[in-house]
């Protein structure tokens, strides 16, 4: 069978538009590369530059950004590679500019990545990825920094536990 995707024309076995669940894991990691390629743009050696507008470091010693997707999706970056992540951080650069120092320098290779959405999660799960945290979202009254917060927890718990290549 075959399904239109964008200007593609995918040819997928019928066991695999059967099962739901693995069509809903294999679409949603289809957009996560579908926004990764364009939300940010690929230079002619694959590097890539950012728009660094739209994204915030959250960790500026492990170079961590996020985009807000959504009120509830959000997208985190972070550099793969220790030396080059060493090599940034030895300038002290203020958190704005740490992006800009990276734009047209790196692949997309170079990056752990994740589109994450708080709604994908249930409360069981979510207070598993929040307990090594503490009370993080204990003072956070407004909804997106909290799901901004949630989904941080679960990028980098997931990170952690090698679930990112």
């Amino acid at each position: 069978m075959f399904v239109k995707w964008g200007r593609f024309l995918i040819n997928f076995p019928h066991f695999i538009l059967v099962n739901s669940d693995f069509f809903r894991t294999f679409a949603s990691e289809i957009k996560k590369i579908r926004n990764m390629m364009f939300n940010n743009k690929f230079n002619k050696d694959n590097t890539i530059h950012f728009d660094v507008n739209e994204w915030t470091c959250t960790d500026p010693n492990e170079n961590q950004f996020c985009r807000k997707v959504s009120d509830t999706e959000f997208e985190y970056i972070q550099l793969k590679n220790d030396g080059l992540r060493k090599f940034v951080n030895s300038f002290h650069l203020n958190n704005k500019h740490l992006l800009s120092v990276l734009n047209d320098k790196t692949k997309i290779t170079d990056w752990y990545q994740d589109e994450i959405d708080v709604n994908d999660y249930d409360a069981e799960q979510i207070a598993e990825y929040l307990s090594p945290y503490g009370g993080i979202l204990d003072n956070v009254t407004d909804e997106v920094d909290r799901n901004q917060l949630i989904a941080e927890c679960i990028f980098e718990t997931d990170l952690i536990c090698g679930d990112y290549e």
